[in-house]
């Protein structure tokens, strides 16, 4: 998009300076200016401020556009930073260019199939946890007594 824009104020300033260089000729056929100078040292000044506030104006608009573009891949790592200290981060909203989007939406996605594996894990490790109470217990009380409990059955 920045890229179109300076191309088109490119484009504007090469018609406007060959408009100026048809007034200077225009200039020296009058006899206003002397022939045997090169064509860009009699310019108008005008000209000349002319090409200083398009050229301002391309960098201002297309640092604006650029930064616009840019914010969305900030609010990106941001959020991924966030999500590395904290899984019940909120959701990164998708918005910005559609490139952007297609990051954000692969970004939560990323974000909920991890939370889910977290989960998993956490309930897998807890059903192993319970399943190993039980052998531990009867390992326990055989160390300490010297025999199998009473009320489990010798495997």
């Amino acid at each position: 998009m920045t890229l179109i824009l300076v191309l088109g104020l490119l484009a504007a300033q090469v018609a406007s300076l060959l408009l100026h260089l048809q007034e200077r000729a225009a200039m020296v056929a009058a006899g206003h200016a002397h022939p045997g100078l090169p064509a860009f040292d009699a310019l108008p000044l005008r000209f000349m401020w002319h090409v200083s506030l398009t050229l301002t104006a391309v960098i201002v608009v297309s640092l604006i556009a650029v930064r616009w573009a840019t914010k969305p891949l900030q609010q990106m790592a941001t959020a991924a930073t966030a999500f590395a200290h904290d899984l019940d981060a909120p959701p990164l909203e998708a918005s910005g260019p559609i490139e952007v989007r297609h990051a954000a939406e692969a970004f939560n996605f990323m974000q909920q199939r991890l939370r889910r594996l977290v989960v998993e894990r956490s309930r897998a490790l807890a059903a192993v946890s319970h399943d190993l109470r039980t052998p531990l217990t009867r390992m326990r009380l055989r160390a300490v007594t010297g025999k199998p409990p009473a009320s489990f059955p010798c495997a």
